[in-house]
């Protein structure tokens, strides 16, 4: 017993306050930025079979702040996921209790329980609160003062009561939490939610499995089976693994949907394909070579949430700075954005705005879908966006062998801003644009293009140049500086 704690992990920033008891405090392990208020008791004891190699059965992660008065009792496994909350006077077990024989009044633990204790991220545990057994309480939930917990709490949910049951559900399609006065009613609210989550992530893939099983465990890894988020990935006819990495996920996760077309449609008609089989509120389109960064989709949720009534949501990535700000129109979106608005992976869109959009497959074989969309949605159905500015993503820095570079993003590109002019664009805006476009991505990507992949991808560039930018002051400049690229 010691009244010093010295733990087998302590991350950057965490602070256990003297004036607590730590028995097993090798088995113990806390994250960056813990928060432990005196008086405590953390007994960590995973049986005399534990070795100095075993993992620790105590874990309280990053961001968790705990109140005084706690008590937690792991023989297994207790784990506190990110950013939880804990009240005064909170005791927490993996133990599994059982009533003593001949009196039910009395109760006892399986002292050697084989099972786990999990408390999800940004989950409130208020005062007085006591946590038992074999169980899981999700992600964003609150469980009120006082309550006795013996059994599976879903992911945003409000608990309550001895023992305690959901009393409340979060209802993405109302914005709201909404009560529930029995269990059968709570079970009716869980269903309609998994029928329509906060947010679909979409993935069109082909024969890209290796990368698709890192996107996909940068998700999971993050979202687990949450309901207000799912998963839908359409296989264009791949011809590797694919299949296999998808099935592997879902057994663990009924959050994940899986279509495959018989034959490859291209790219553009299976983005349009996966998109039309989400069920979300919003519809975030996703590179099957591009994965989320930790700990930063279930903060996006709460983004959406607060901006529900925005046609568009744009990831800025080339901002980090984690401002968010509002703007309307298509005119304005794109004098913010601009060409960024053609990354796939930063596209989401509100989808009973995207439903209204009434030629979706106008430009077909653009390669930019995702672009075309976004200011369909601004210009006639709903002129509100919101900017997240967040380097949220990495990427496998694929070589861009499945276009060229001049056609999408010159022919292409301008194709689709002079579509809206007179409807949300005008020829001053566009022009504008492209001198923005000019120096911001086609000068340095070709220049990288040229250096570094198969030139081919580069083919005919100077001709679509010069048809879409030879009556500009400043083509002949351009045009001679990409001569001089070798």
């Amino acid at each position: 017993m010691s009244t010093v704690p010295i733990f087998r992990r302590m991350g950057e920033g965490s602070y256990v306050q003297p004036g607590g008891i730590v028995e097993g405090e090798d088995y113990i392990a806390l994250g960056r930025q813990v928060l432990i208020q005196a008086p405590y008791w953390l007994m960590a004891d995973p049986g005399p079979e534990a070795t100095g190699d075993s993992p620790p059965v105590l874990m309280i992660t990053d961001g968790c702040k705990c109140s005084s008065g706690l008590t937690i009792d792991a023989s297994h496994s207790v784990t506190l996921e990110r950013q939880v909350l804990i009240g005064s006077n909170v005791y927490l077990t993996d133990k599994i209790p059982y009533e003593v024989k001949d009196d039910p009044f009395l109760m006892g633990y399986e002292t050697r329980a084989s099972g786990r204790l999990l408390i999800g991220e940004g989950t409130l545990i208020d005062a007085g609160v006591v946590v038992e057994g074999n169980l899981r309480i999700g992600k964003g939930c609150v469980v009120r003062p006082n309550s006795v917990v013996h059994s599976d709490i879903p992911d945003y949910c409000v608990a309550s009561g001895n023992p305690a049951r959901v009393t409340e559900v979060f209802m993405p399609s109302a914005g709201e939490w909404v009560s529930a006065s029995d269990e059968a009613e709570a079970e009716e609210l869980l269903a309609q939610r998994r029928n329509q989550p906060l947010l679909s992530i979409c993935i069109p893939t082909y024969n890209r499995a290796s990368n698709l099983d890192t996107c996909l465990q940068s998700i999971f890894s993050q979202i687990g089976d949450c309901p207000l988020i799912e998963v839908d990935v359409s296989d264009n006819a791949s011809t590797d693994d694919t299949p296999h990495v998808v099935e592997r996920y879902m057994e663990d996760y009924s959050n994940l949907r899986y279509s495959r077309n018989d034959s490859n449609l291209g790219a553009d008609r299976n983005i349009l394909s996966v998109t039309d089989h989400a069920r979300g509120i919003f519809i975030k389109l996703q590179g099957d070579d591009d994965f989320f960064i930790d700990h930063s989709l279930l903060p996006l949720l709460s983004i959406l949430q607060k901006h529900a009534d925005c046609g568009v949501v744009h990831i800025n990535v080339l901002n980090g700075d984690g401002r968010v700000y509002r703007g309307e129109g298509a005119a304005s979106y794109l004098e913010t954005i601009g060409y960024a608005a053609t990354f796939i992976t930063s596209t989401i869109l509100r989808r009973e705005d995207w439903h209204q959009v009434g030629e979706k497959t106008l430009f077909n074989g653009s390669s930019l879908n995702q672009f075309y969309f976004q200011f369909a949605v601004l210009s006639a159905i709903n002129p509100k966006y919101v900017i997240v500015n967040s380097s949220m993503f990495t990427y496998a820095s694929n070589e861009p062998r499945e276009y060229n570079f001049g056609e999408v993003f010159v022919r292409s590109y301008l194709k689709v801003l002079n579509h809206f002019i007179g409807n949300g664009l005008t020829e001053e805006v566009i022009r504008l644009d492209k001198h923005r476009l000019l120096h911001s991505y086609l000068i340095p990507w070709y220049q990288r293009i040229r250096r570094f992949y198969d030139k081919e991808i580069t083919a005919g560039f100077e001709e679509i140049f010069t048809e879409n930018f030879a009556e500009e002051a400043y083509y002949q400049y351009a045009i001679d500086w990409f001569r001089s690229v070798e």
